[in-house]
């Protein structure tokens, strides 16, 4: 499955791409748009993260609702952090590390359920 994407704000002013759905990380809700994160780019799609998040979760793809505005790739996930309740992609964090951060109702279900699968950092 693949997002019709763009990399202009102003969705549809721009040559249209398709985005594998394996490589998004996140998407955030900005005010009028809706940026989808790669980890080394961001595109924009039209629409709201509550569809976003009913379709691909209907194509069997695990993203998650973790704050008002963020709907995360919840397998990309490789690194929690128990004090700032933020989220990384990667296992070693950088300076341009992308990162997210957490509602805490969200970020303790997911600490909770990643307990119990290997692989996941805990910081």
């Amino acid at each position: 499955m693949k997002l019709f994407v763009t990399r202009d704000r102003d969705v549809g002013k721009i040559e249209v791409s398709n985005l594998p759905i394996e490589d998004v990380l996140f998407l955030q809700h900005d005010k009028k748009y809706v940026s989808v994160h790669t980890m080394e780019q961001e595109f924009f799609v039209p629409g709201s993260l509550s569809h976003y998040e009913e379709a691909l979760q209907a194509a069997g793809y695990d993203f998650r609702m973790v704050d008002r505005n963020i709907l995360v790739n919840v397998p990309k996930i490789k690194l929690l952090d128990t004090i700032f309740s933020k989220a990384y992609f990667e296992s070693e964090i950088s300076d341009k590390s992308k990162s997210i951060t957490l509602a805490q109702v969200h970020f303790q279900a997911l600490k909770s359920e990643f307990k119990m699968v290997h692989g996941i950092a805990f910081v």
